[in-house]
């Protein structure tokens, strides 16, 4: 997973001089290093600009951001629980690997189909509902899709 943050002295901005720095965020990174190279024991620090496919707000802690790079394994799982839960609840679910994540259902039918395969019928598929049974089964199971596949998380 590839994120970069322009990390600033909030300190330093405050009083009219912008000191920062652009660091390509890592499991490992040593953040005091970071923060001793742009400022002094005690500032504070804020989040000028990022790249990254998913939002970090100014005043987010870079040090959750390691930890993300630390857990994610798969970004599209990363990305479609993010559409749906709290960023701090995505990590917890990604270090217990308490989710299932299913990139090729993109919709309610995908769903269905996949849940039942073949054990339907040929001569009862003109007459069933796969949208609305696959909306029945994500009910049942608190799945959700998103535009990276669907995800259940337990």
């Amino acid at each position: 997973m590839n994120i970069e943050i322009c990390l600033t002295n909030l300190t330093k901005y405050t009083e009219g001089t912008l000191i920062g720095k652009w660091v390509q965020v890592a499991p490992d990174i040593n953040w005091t290093k970071i923060e001793s190279e742009i400022g002094a024991p005690g500032d504070e620090f804020f989040i000028t600009d990022y790249n990254a496919n998913f939002q970090i707000k100014e005043y987010d802690n870079p040090r959750i951001l390691s930890d993300i790079v630390k857990v994610v394994d798969d970004e599209n799982a990363f990305y479609a629980l993010c559409q749906i839960y709290d960023r701090d609840y995505v990590i917890e679910l990604l270090k217990n690997e308490n989710y299932s994540f299913y990139p090729d259902i993109l919709n309610y039918e995908d769903l269905a189909r996949d849940r039942i395969g073949d054990n339907l019928p040929k001569e009862f598929e003109g007459y069933f509902k796969w949208d609305e049974y696959g909306e029945t089964i994500a009910i049942s199971e608190g799945g959700n899709l998103t535009e990276y596949g669907y995800v259940v998380a337990y």
